[in-house]
């Protein structure tokens, strides 16, 4: 899923996502300014099942998507 550039992208609606699809596999951050740690690692670690790609180049805020991507898998 690709919400690069979505300024609107709320942590709440990361949780969700992240519980409601469980087969996501990647997601796309980039330039997502206003997310925060706490929203990229419930993406990065609320999905059953290990997401592949977590992109947040530019989303200044959310500096721990990779780490959390890595330590999921």
């Amino acid at each position: 899923v690709n919400f690069a550039d979505c300024s609107k992208l709320t942590e709440e609606a990361c949780k969700a996502l992240a519980q409601g699809c469980p087969n996501l596999q990647s997601v796309n951050l980039d330039y997502c300014k206003e997310l925060t740690d706490e929203a990229c690692k419930a993406l990065a670690q609320g999905c059953p099942n290990p997401i592949r790609a977590l992109d947040s180049a530019g989303s200044r805020r959310c500096l721990a998507a990779p780490r959390a991507a890595e330590a999921k898998t």
